[in-house]
């Protein structure tokens, strides 16, 4: 069996698949930062993690995705001070969208936009898409954040980021741009990959966004 920390690759790059549908039927092992990896969420103490303001936020709306998004299952997750860990299942794949007469919208009736459409779908995410559930989430995180209304929230021990700001600041809390994804393709890999998300805050000192 693999060690947790031959995981580690899953979070430095992306494993999205050129030419891949992220709507299509399956699991997918999801990671995403906070800006400059600053500890908004919590910290942890004696192995277990401790949310801050933000964290539990970022926590609470995880489990809200299938309201939003009833095609998508949840498994395991964790909330680490500096980023989270998470499986979502795709159980069903997401209909083409149709106009209000029941056409599809690309049919013949949208010819003369063909090509302008085309360009901006192929560099936006699809419906459905694991690309659109996780924007989705990191906006309604950003969002409820933003709304505490609170100009300075200190850190659980009081301490500062390496910024100046306090971690839960909500005016300096940000998301990583992207995020990263992995296709599980195997029930061994869904077991590996649940077990290391488990243990990640048993061996956060040795997971490489510590610091």
């Amino acid at each position: 069996m693999p060690s947790f920390n031959d995981y580690s690759q899953y979070r430095r790059q992306s494993f999205r698949l050129q030419g891949y549908d992220y709507r299509r039927e399956g699991m997918y092992f999801v990671t995403i930062c906070t800006k400059d990896r600053l500890p908004f969420f919590g910290k942890i103490v004696d192995n277990q993690m401790i949310l801050s303001d933000v964290g539990q936020i970022v926590y609470d709306n995880w489990y809200k995705i299938p309201q939003f998004s009833p095609h998508i299952v949840l498994d395991e997750f964790v909330v680490m001070p500096n980023h989270i860990h998470g499986i979502l299942a795709i159980i069903s794949p997401v209909a083409s969208l149709q106009c209000n007469d029941g056409t599809h919208c690309n049919d013949a009736t949208e010819a003369n936009n063909a090509t302008k459409n085309q360009f901006m779908s192929d560099i936006s995410p699809k419906s459905g898409s694991i690309s659109r559930v996780l924007n989705s989430y990191k906006g309604a995180c950003s969002k409820n954040v933003a709304s505490l209304h609170v100009a300075s929230l200190h850190c659980n021990d009081g301490t500062q980021c390496n910024d100046g700001t306090h971690c839960n600041d909500a005016a300096a809390f940000a998301w990583q741009p992207k995020f990263y994804d992995r296709i599980i393709r195997s029930e061994q890999e869904l077991y590996n990959i649940q077990n290391y998300i488990i243990n990640n805050p048993k061996n956060w000192k040795d997971d490489e966004n510590y610091f």
